[in-house]
């Protein structure tokens, strides 16, 4: 438990403290998209529709403040440990990859619930969203539990230990779960085709199961379903390349 807690001080440290960019991008980005949707852009929505479209795209905004930290942020922070070495010492000092990646979540985690807070203030005091006090708190839980994929993703893309190559994923992966996933606008205003890839992707999931909790409506079981198997199959595919990775080093050794 000790060494677990100097890990996670030592990944604050090095991440949330000394990493302002990545702070801005996962943060400050996604509040400004929200307040230029909801106040500048919102030109056609009806006034009877203009408090459930800011607070969807409230919800919208969280979830790629989400994929923004726990996808690009992950990946970057990795592969710089990887570059420096810092997994070697890690190693070095007795700990094990597996709990590394746990500290990584303890610390990546609660930037999503930052990330909550300050759209929620944003959304309450600017735009008037009205969510009773237990919602809010559920919000704030339940996001970064669904979140785990996307932290997943950007494990995944780290291994590739390629920085040319990893900044590439991350923008195939960002934009694609953005746009196509319905986080910028709304996936009816997509062809139909790229609809059904849309609603097969996380970020559409995860924002379906909050604003239905949000709306106290009954949870879709298809994104539940989808979500869960999309949870499986990237931890699989993690399991199974850290344990290439290490049979390949100890060849190498």
């Amino acid at each position: 438990m000790k060494n677990t807690g100097i890990q996670i001080a030592t990944h604050y440290k090095r991440i949330v403290f000394r990493n302002r960019r990545a702070f801005f991008f996962s943060l400050i980005l996604p509040l400004v998209f929200y307040l230029l949707f909801t106040k500048v852009m919102n030109v056609g929505v009806p006034a009877s529709y203009m408090k459930t479209w800011q607070l969807n795209y409230l919800v919208s905004m969280a979830v790629y403040s989400s994929l923004v930290s726990s996808v690009i942020t992950v990946s970057n922070t990795l592969l710089e440990d990887q570059t420096q070495h810092f997994i070697l010492f890690v190693r070095l000092t007795g700990s094990s990859r597996l709990r590394y990646y746990l500290t990584m979540l303890a610390v990546f985690l609660p930037q999503t619930i930052l990330s909550i807070v300050v759209l929620g203030l944003t959304g309450t005091f600017v735009n008037q969203v009205s969510i009773s006090l237990t919602l809010w708190l559920i919000f704030v839980l339940l996001l970064p539990i669904l979140s785990v994929p996307f932290v997943l993703i950007g494990i995944l893309i780290s291994l590739s230990a390629q920085p040319t190559l990893v900044n590439i994923l991350n923008q195939i992966v960002m934009f694609s779960m953005a746009i196509v996933g319905g986080l910028w606008w709304p996936i009816d205003l997509l062809p139909s085709w790229l609809q059904t890839i849309g609603k097969a992707l996380p970020t559409y999931q995860i924002s379906v199961i909050i604003q239905e909790v949000l709306g106290k409506q009954a949870i879709e079981l298809s994104a539940l379903l989808g979500l869960g198997i999309w949870t499986l199959l990237l931890t699989g595919f993690l399991v199974v390349s850290l344990r290439l990775m290490n049979l390949f080093e100890r060849q190498t050794i």
